[in-house]
């Protein structure tokens, strides 16, 4: 009852804002001291508030702190020095001076803090992977003297599906490559291509993987691990072609980076997820192989869906920086962040023009975040430096908004305290419950909204309430909002008398 009704009134939102554009989306505004300029705003996603409880306060406080730094600093250090100078409008120019600098930055302390999740987790890894091939070497009678609940795929059985896998990899990547002008080297570029996706990607997923099923896919490594494969194949791969690519070689050079990076990105996800369903199946005592037998099906059918899904979302509205049509509405876009940084990343690298230094700042300071997660993490506290960065590359209306479940699940979590060990898991459950379905309610409504401009030909096809309310709209989109806290709130915190007894 609570996924349902989550859900439905998670769409029902989602549908009069971005479907009817009853309700505004968020509020925010731009204040000028001097010539420093101050940003503030949120969003009033449900969906992002069930990410937000889902992610925790720990994190949650991080990504606050990546705002701090970002709109709190960075942007009106910036300004005051005179960047953002020329742009039309002090909103405009904060958001030039956060799109162009102050992002990389952010970009510099993922990079670091992937880095060092990855060095970290290296003898746990390789220990995974010893013991993996000597139970293998035992032959399948080793195998079935294991208790069930150890029994997984042999790994020899994985290596040979994924050296298999390899070839329609190769086989993307020569056909990605027709038409450049690469002459010999594109055989290369091909051989290249294949052993970085593999053998990168390979490290990535384990890391990924391994802090999945270790804290769960919340507290993965993703974004950096999207950062850092940017970066890397930024460098390599104009070593490797130099201008063998023709007069379009460095658009194709860019191209060919953010092929690299979305597959190792995938790979890592993929992990993230699957490592996570296998912790939980250990939790119930599940068979392994037969749970990975499983997710290999999920994948394949993932593989089928995902890509047409997309197509119709980028048909639809396009996304920030990418319109599939002439004449289409930028501020229609789906935002895409993460994409549009390492997009910037790579482009700067492949043409020289990266702002080094806000990416050496964040490396110094990613350094010292870092150092300050280690000693919180002996004391048994959590304070990702990781995060930190994805709060500055996030709009701040998507951070804010994610802050905003987080307080709400601190909240919770302290008025449960006095209850009962029943009362506080079940408390817990509730909010699990209704994050998930806002979650649901609000994408399947974005599926289908996207549906509906893609059979019509326009973007906000059904947007016939847009600017009805005039003025109004922001502050009802507000009350909405509050409503939809307080009842997170209220729902995952309640406990009855006898649980409250019971603790006391």
């Amino acid at each position: 009852r609570i996924l349902l009704g989550a859900a439905g009134a998670g769409g029902l939102i989602g549908l009069a804002t971005t479907g009817f554009r009853l309700l505004a989306d968020g509020l925010h505004t731009t204040l000028a001291a001097g010539p420093a300029l101050f940003r503030f705003a949120t969003g009033f996603s449900p969906a992002l508030v069930g990410v937000g409880y889902l992610v925790g306060p720990g994190a949650c406080l991080a990504l606050l702190a990546g705002v701090a730094l970002a709109w709190g600093l960075a942007v009106p250090l910036l300004t005051a020095f005179g960047d953002g100078t020329g742009t039309e409008g002090a909103e405009a120019a904060a958001r030039a001076v956060w799109s162009e600098k102050v992002r990389l930055i952010g970009a510099g302390i993922i990079a670091v803090g992937a880095i060092w999740t990855v060095a970290s987790l290296g003898r746990s890894i390789l220990g995974s992977i010893r013991s993996a091939f000597g139970a293998a070497r035992g032959g399948g009678h080793a195998l079935r003297q294991l208790p069930r609940q150890e029994r997984d795929l042999p790994i020899t059985w994985v290596a040979g599906a994924s050296l298999l896998l390899a070839l329609p990899l190769t086989w993307l990547f020569f056909h990605f490559s027709t038409g450049a002008e690469l002459g010999g080297m594109r055989f290369a570029l091909v051989a290249f291509a294949t052993l970085f996706t593999v053998g990168f990607g390979f490290l990535m997923a384990a890391a990924c993987g391994y802090l999945a099923g270790l804290l769960g896919s919340s507290s993965s490594p993703i974004s950096g691990i999207g950062i850092l494969t940017t970066l890397l194949a930024a460098l390599l791969l104009p070593l490797l072609l130099g201008r063998a690519a023709g007069p379009e070689g460095e658009r194709f050079v860019v191209a060919a980076v953010l092929l690299l990076s979305a597959i190792v990105v995938t790979t890592a996800s993929i992990a993230n997820d699957n490592l996570q369903d296998l912790k939980t199946g250990q939790l119930v005592d599940a068979t392994p192989w037969r749970q990975q037998v499983a997710l290999a099906a999920g994948v394949g059918v993932g593989a089928l869906v995902i890509a047409p899904l997309l197509d119709l979302l980028y048909n639809a509205y396009g996304f920030v920086g990418a319109l599939p049509r002439e004449g289409m509405d930028e501020a229609s876009a789906l935002p895409a962040p993460q994409a549009a940084l390492m997009t910037q990343i790579a482009g700067g690298i492949v043409r020289g023009e990266l702002p080094w230094s806000m990416v050496a700042t964040g490396g110094g300071l990613g350094a010292l975040l870092v150092a300050l997660e280690a000693r919180l993490r002996r004391s048994g506290r959590s304070f990702p430096a990781l995060t930190v960065g994805i709060g500055m590359y996030l709009p701040l209306e998507v951070v804010v908004t994610i802050a905003f479940g987080g307080v709400v699940g601190r909240l919770a979590a302290g008025r449960l305290r006095g209850a009962d060990e029943a009362a506080q898991a079940g408390g817990r459950r509730r909010g699990v419950l209704l994050a998930s379905g806002f979650l649901v309610g609000e994408s399947v409504v974005g599926v289908l909204l996207a549906a509906a401009d893609t059979l019509s030909g326009r973007s906000a096809s059904l947007a016939f309430a847009a600017d009805a309310l005039g003025g109004v709209g922001p502050w009802l989109g507000l009350a909405v909002f509050l409503l939809v806290l307080a009842a997170f709130y209220r729902i995952a915190s309640h406990t009855d008398e006898a649980g409250r007894r019971g603790g006391s």
